[in-house]
């Protein structure tokens, strides 16, 4: 008996190992697509929707035992993370039917993706766990930095202390907000962030919210001044990387997006001054051309968009801007 448990014991070990060996760390996170979301906007594909945010991307089972017992953890880790740029995103293949009023009847306030089978035999490949619940934690431009037991993350030992909080200054999205926060989540998915600054405030001291939504009111308010403050020398950092567009269309949005806060005269000089360098002439136009292209759409003018992104997609193939303009081409009805 005793030689029996021994052998299960070096398998099991064998098995984490192995997972640990092939697991996805330091490699870019494979896209996919979900036949479903929940308790998040609606998504074909999750991670690539939440690009700009930390993703805890858990491997997660309704009927696994673990799983349940699990949630009550994940959901503060959710609270006290998610306020600072981390979304909790659970996956798993499984139905709506049977998921949605699992969800309801347990409490669970992270998100959830549902896949079909063919989806979770590849993720059994591109993303190998021993357990479950099992987590990979992608950074705001979507490599895994980290694998493990998400309940793990609360000890010090498994989890090293700051990990995780220089990957949530990073985050360039807004937090997904609770249900409770829905009027302040359409502020901040306007880009009106002062507004929803303090929106967030007012509704923090009404007094009409739980302790957890308090919180994520006042920790998303603190989140937008960090922004507020990092955005000039983000902005420096992308004229470097050559994303000059980038760069003057984050000083050229600042006074909108932080109306009355500090830097709106400062972003506006900046962001004269990106377009007087001469080496940006050309990724300013790409740039532009695609903006264009979305304020066609906008218009309903689907035809006039797509002539402007399937040139862009060609001229400026292997860019970000090309990138872009086949997003909103996949987006557009077909012809």
């Amino acid at each position: 008996m005793k030689f029996a448990r021994a052998l299960m014991l070096t398998a099991a070990c064998a098995a984490v190992a192995t997972a640990q060996d092939e697991a996805p760390v330091g490699q870019m996170g494979k896209q996919f697509q979900a036949t479903d979301t929940l308790n998040m906007r609606p998504a074909k594909n999750p991670l690539k929707s939440l690009k700009g945010r930390v993703v805890l991307f858990t491997s997660f089972q309704t009927w696994y035992e673990t799983c349940a017992a699990s949630v009550a953890d994940i959901n503060g880790i959710h609270d006290k993370y998610g306020p600072k740029g981390l979304t909790v995103l659970a996956f798993g293949e499984q139905e709506r039917k049977v998921v949605e009023p699992w969800i309801a009847e347990k409490g669970v306030k992270f998100s959830w993706a549902l896949i079909d089978t063919p989806t979770a035999e590849q993720f059994k490949r591109d993303w190998p766990y021993p357990g479950q619940p099992w987590s990979f934690l992608m950074d705001a431009n979507g490599k895994d930095v980290w694998q493990g037991n998400p309940r793990n993350m609360q000890n010090p030992s498994a989890f090293k202390p700051g990990t995780l909080e220089p990957l949530l200054a990073a985050a360039t999205a807004p937090p997904l907000l609770p249900k409770s926060l829905e009027a302040q989540q359409k502020l901040l998915d306007d880009g009106v962030w002062a507004a929803a600054k303090s929106s967030l405030l007012e509704a923090a001291a009404g007094g009409k919210l739980d302790k957890a939504d308090a919180g994520w009111a006042k920790g998303v308010a603190d989140w937008i001044e960090q922004r507020r403050a990092a955005y000039a020398s983000d902005a420096d950092a992308l004229v470097k990387q050559g994303a000059f567009w980038d760069a003057w269309d984050m000083m050229n949005d600042f006074p909108r997006r932080f109306e009355g806060m500090d830097g709106g005269p400062a972003a506006t000089e900046k962001a004269a001054a990106i377009r007087k360098i001469p080496e940006a002439l050309k990724d300013l136009t790409q740039g532009d051309d695609v903006a264009k292209a979305k304020d066609l759409i906008s218009k309903k003018n689907v035809q006039g968009a797509r002539l402007i992104l399937t040139r862009i997609s060609k001229e400026a193939k292997g860019t970000r801007h090309a990138e872009r303009a086949k997003d909103l081409l996949d987006a557009l009805p077909a012809k």
